[in-house]
């Protein structure tokens, strides 16, 4: 009878699972009297008893280090003397998160992991695509959306995840998993759903998200077309990859050409802040190098990289602490590092950053490995939008980069075993 029960809940864990990746829930909440808190959080603690009630808790080496990589800089800043705050409880609980869905996914067939993939795109384009239709592009003078209220970055991060996961759907399992009618059924519902993301993406105006998708797509172009398949098996993957690449490069050079002053309006218009910030913050964001005066473009993020540079020219080892940095942070109305080796290097110094640096050169050299090598798989289509999610986002509370990220731990942990079992057969 357990094993019937266990059975059934893990057929149907990829809801979950998928529905905790795709959730649009940062600014929404769910009142329980004493424990308010967003959808996301409730999706992730199931996903926690999922893990602790399925028979898969044998430990796995690579999530534990890469958990314990993202979480070194954080403990060097605790260490210091820093109290948990929200930041750092909801960091630490995305990451015991990740773990548990990584090996959840190592463990799914590939017919349950497509189902995983399939979710979370039906729900990001279903999610996006209703509040869209409800609201258009809102509160932005015509020029971004803000689905459901939240923030274009984040809805574009989860809108760029979801690319990646269509292409591996298409290079992975398409072949594998349908045939005859359903075959074409699937082929087309595919270019349908790349087209329907990119628009979804696009209607965000995030340029950071359109060149994710323009890099993806050029990958996997590129691999295809110098690959040793067979033209027939790689036509479509060929055509696919450049429907994908040509949408989103038109898309981005209309997003780069807004002009620096109405991003700046629209986005600080869009929260309702006054001119004074807006002044303020054109200031004294000038007076500590300003590149191109776009408070939210990568010019707006250097600043706040060069002032954790000079406040950490003391005490270069292990980092300033982010709540002094904070502090003065806040005093010059600076944007986020959103970069998390710069926020390592506040966190823990060179100390912190070393271990960010260290897996970022190992993932770097593993999977341009499996790039270039003849069947390499599919890693390196979720590996590149993680890695500018990571460069260019705050990533502590950002669900959907944890569920990516355990996606391709899960990935490499499940190919792993499989040589293992055809080395041992």
């Amino acid at each position: 009878m357990w094993n019937s029960i266990r059975n059934t809940i893990q057929t149907y864990s990829f809801l979950i699972i998928a529905l905790y990746g795709a959730s649009f829930s940062y600014h929404s909440t769910v009142n329980l009297g004493w424990l308010d808190k967003t959808p996301s959080f409730f999706l992730g603690g199931l996903t926690l008893l999922l893990y602790l009630f399925l028979p898969v808790r044998k430990l796995e080496t690579l999530p534990i280090l890469v958990l314990l990589a993202f979480f070194s800089p954080i403990a060097i800043d605790l260490f210091r003397g820093r109290t948990i705050d929200e930041y750092l409880w909801v960091l630490m609980s995305n990451l015991v998160v990740f773990y548990s869905v990584s090996v959840l996914i190592s463990t799914l067939s590939d017919k349950k992991f497509c189902l995983v993939l399939v979710s979370f795109i039906v729900g990001y384009l279903s999610l996006s695509g209703w509040y869209f239709h409800s609201n258009g592009v809102n509160g932005v003078n015509g020029l971004r959306a803000f689905l459901g209220g939240m923030n274009p970055n984040d809805s574009a991060a989860v809108g760029l995840i979801s690319v990646a996961l269509i292409y591996i759907v298409a290079e992975k399992y398409r072949l594998t998993l349908f045939s005859g009618k359903s075959l074409a059924i699937v082929s087309f519902l595919i270019f349908l759903c790349l087209s329907l993301n990119i628009y979804l993406v696009a209607v965000t105006g995030t340029r950071y998200a359109m060149i994710g998708i323009v890099l993806v797509s050029a990958a996997g172009l590129l691999k295809n077309t110098f690959s040793a398949r067979t033209l027939f098996s790689r036509r479509y993957l060929i055509v696919l990859y450049a429907v994908g690449l040509l949408l989103s490069s038109a898309i981005l050079i209309g997003i780069g050409g807004v002009s620096v002053s109405q991003r700046m309006s629209l986005d600080y218009n869009a929260y309702g802040n006054a001119d004074k910030v807006y002044t303020d913050q054109f200031e004294r964001q000038h007076d500590l190098g300003k590149v191109d005066g776009s408070v939210i473009s990568l010019g707006g993020r250097l600043p706040t990289w060069k002032l954790a540079y000079y406040m950490s020219e003391n005490t270069p080892v292990f980092g300033v602490g982010r709540v002094k940095f904070d502090r003065v942070r806040d005093e010059l109305l600076l944007p986020n590092a959103h970069n998390y080796l710069v926020e390592s290097y506040i966190d823990g110094g060179l100390l912190g950053a070393a271990s960010i640096v260290a897996l970022l050169l190992y993932s770097v050299a593993f999977i341009s490995a499996r790039y270039f090598s003849s069947g390499g798989g599919v890693l390196y289509l979720i590996f590149g939008p993680v890695v500018i999610i990571c460069s260019l986002m705050n990533i502590w509370y950002l669900k959907t980069l944890w569920f990516a990220m355990a996606v391709l731990v899960g990935l490499v942990i499940s190919e792993r075993k499989n040589c293992e079992n055809t080395v041992s057969n």
